[in-house]
């Protein structure tokens, strides 16, 4: 079976329904927290992967935003390059992959971004990318992507949404497992009231159906990327 290790910085994100996905699938992962627990791994060496979460406030950039934790986490993402192991970034955590593999970020505020994505490749993870997708972003700072990278879906303003740095390392500048939960509970960290985020909670909860059916497409070609699942459980005899 195969073991994940997931970089959480903030309660309100975790995997959402991405879990269920992986279990279903037969993958294991485990939850690391620097915040709280001040430390991450530092080698990748018994490690099948890494996903590195989200953060809300905290981004790459400012003296008092910057993540506590980035230099380790950077050193453990590099670790995981280096050593051809895959690795999956989401929000925050695309910055992170971003900068360890040669790119950079861009210092912007917080803001909760939602829109409909289009596929810019129809080979996109494998073919398993649906040609448009609804997805919600909240994160502050922006990737500024290695010159090695390959975008596979963009915003309406030509943004990148999905990209690839190498045939496993996968990154989504919004996080494909939100729902309207998550997104209730990271407005709350950052003292956002639901007057100010009304459009874009209105939005997740409109299109949380179809988020739901492209998250089960889009895993299939994480899957084959990664090589995290081998296949699913549910269709085995």
């Amino acid at each position: 079976m195969k073991s994940l290790h997931v970089v959480q910085h903030t309660v309100s994100e975790n995997l959402g329904a991405m879990e269920d996905q992986f279990r279903r699938r037969g993958v294991g992962f485990q939850y690391q927290k620097p915040l709280t627990a001040g430390k991450v791994p530092t080698s990748a060496v018994n490690s099948d992967g890494l996903i590195l979460l989200g953060g809300g406030a905290w981004g790459t950039h400012g003296e008092r935003t910057t993540l506590p934790s980035l230099d380790q986490e950077l050193r453990f993402a590099y670790d995981h390059l280096k050593r051809n192991r895959p690795v999956v970034g989401l929000g925050l955590g695309a910055q992170i992959v971003c900068i360890a593999a040669g790119g950079r970020t861009a210092q912007t505020g917080t803001r909760v971004h939602t829109g409909i994505a289009r596929r810019v490749r129809d080979d996109a993870l494998g073919g398993h990318m649906p040609e448009s997708f609804p997805f919600v972003s909240f994160m502050r700072d922006d990737a500024v992507l290695p010159t090695d990278s390959e975008i596979l879906a963009v915003d309406d303003d030509g943004a990148p949404v999905v990209f690839t740095v190498g045939p496993d390392v996968i990154c989504m500048t919004c996080h494909p497992g939100t729902g309207p939960l998550m997104l209730r509970s990271l407005a709350a960290e950052v003292k956002a009231s639901e007057d100010e985020l009304a459009t874009e909670l209105a939005f997740v909860d409109q299109y949380f159906p179809e988020m739901t059916t492209a998250l089960d497409s889009m895993m299939h070609g994480i899957a084959e990327a990664t090589g995290w699942i081998v296949e699913d459980q549910g269709d085995t005899g």
